[in-house]
């Protein structure tokens, strides 16, 4: 609580919690886990992935945030969602409910993602509010600029697969080059389309999913 919220801490600790729970359970070989993320948690995966105590095997992260995000020019909608998120840290500080917000919303509007194509996008993801609410407390917008999932990036060691959309209309893609550089037995896939087009049912689902069975295949073969 509250729901509907962003708290990086926390999802990161659900990702310990369940790499610890999978180790045990007899019907998982705790010696080869795998951590998989897209967007945002593609971003937690790659945080994750230098902790020596989590034993990772092998991580695949798809169109990840990895610390930046593709700038767009600030406009009135820009503010607003500012405003909204002041306006509920200050409501949370005094243990009122929060001020929710449109997840994604069309540029120009008050939301957390307003890139050109993301609600068309999110759209086709989840159809229905009753598996997706479009809301989020405003304050999560706060978590992002300080979060950097690469800042540890040259302590990796074990393989690491990064696939990125081109033109990603989300995340800024430059920062993958640069992990990929400094990460031994790791890879960058660069593939045609947008964020959302690595996802079921778009362009460039099959060859993302082909990319990253490809990657299993070679380290951590069946």
């Amino acid at each position: 609580m509250p729901r509907h919220s962003v708290f990086v801490s926390e999802q990161l600790e659900d990702y310990r919690t369940v790499i610890k729970f999978c180790r045990q359970q007899s019907d998982f070989d705790p010696q080869r886990v795998i951590l998989w993320g897209t967007s945002f948690s593609g971003g937690h995966v790659v945080a994750l992935a230098d902790e020596r105590n989590l034993n990772v095997r092998l991580v695949i992260s798809q169109c990840p945030y990895l610390g930046s995000l593709v700038k767009h020019p600030f406009n009135i909608g820009a503010l607003k969602t500012y405003g909204y998120a002041i306006l509920d840290l200050l409501k949370q500080a005094l243990g009122l409910s929060p001020v929710y917000i449109p997840v994604t919303a069309e540029p120009g509007q008050v939301g957390i993602l307003t890139s050109p194509g993301t609600v068309s996008g999110m759209s086709h993801l989840a159809a229905s509010e009753d598996i997706y609410p479009n809301e989020i407390s405003a304050s999560s917008l706060f978590e992002v600029p300080f979060y950097k999932p690469s800042v540890n990036a040259k302590k990796i060691d074990c393989p690491l697969l990064l696939v990125v959309p081109k033109y990603d209309n989300i995340c800024d893609i430059r920062e993958a080059a640069s992990i990929t550089r400094d990460v031994p037995n790791s890879e960058l896939v660069k593939l045609d389309g947008g964020h959302f087009d690595v996802y079921p049912g778009k362009s460039v689902h099959d060859a993302s999913l082909a990319a990253q069975v490809t990657f299993l295949h070679k380290y951590v073969p069946v």
